[in-house]
C-alpha cells in the first residue's frame, strides 16, 4: 500500500533535498509589502533564489512545509506548501 499521507516539516536538509529530488527550486514572489518564499518547479514562473536567503526567510517568518512524498499511485509527489508553524 502506498503512503499518500501528508507530513509537516521544518528540517531544512529535509526540504531542500526533498524539492531538488523533484526539480525544485527555491523561489521568492516580491511585492511592495512583503517577500514569499516558495518552492518553484518552473525556473520562469518565479524569482530563483539561494537556498540561504530562501530558509533565512522561511525562519523569519515561523514557516514549515507541508509536503507529501508520493501520489497514491505510487509517483513522487510535488504537492507542497509552506504553512505557519503551531
Amino acid at each position: 500500500m502506498i503512503d499518500a499521507t501528508a507530513h509537516v516539516t521544518i528540517d531544512h536538509d529535509l526540504i531542500k533535498s526533498w524539492a531538488e529530488e523533484r526539480g525544485g527550486h527555491p523561489a521568492v514572489l516580491r511585492d511592495p509589502d512583503e517577500t514569499a518564499v516558495r518552492i518553484a518547479f518552473e525556473r520562469n514562473e518565479t524569482a530563483i533564489v539561494g537556498w540561504e536567503v530562501f530558509f533565512r526567510t522561511f525562519e523569519e517568518r515561523n514557516l514549515a512545509l507541508l509536503y507529501q512524498s508520493r501520489n497514491r499511485d505510487g509517483r513522487l509527489s510535488r504537492f507542497c506548501r509552506l504553512v505557519t508553524r503551531n
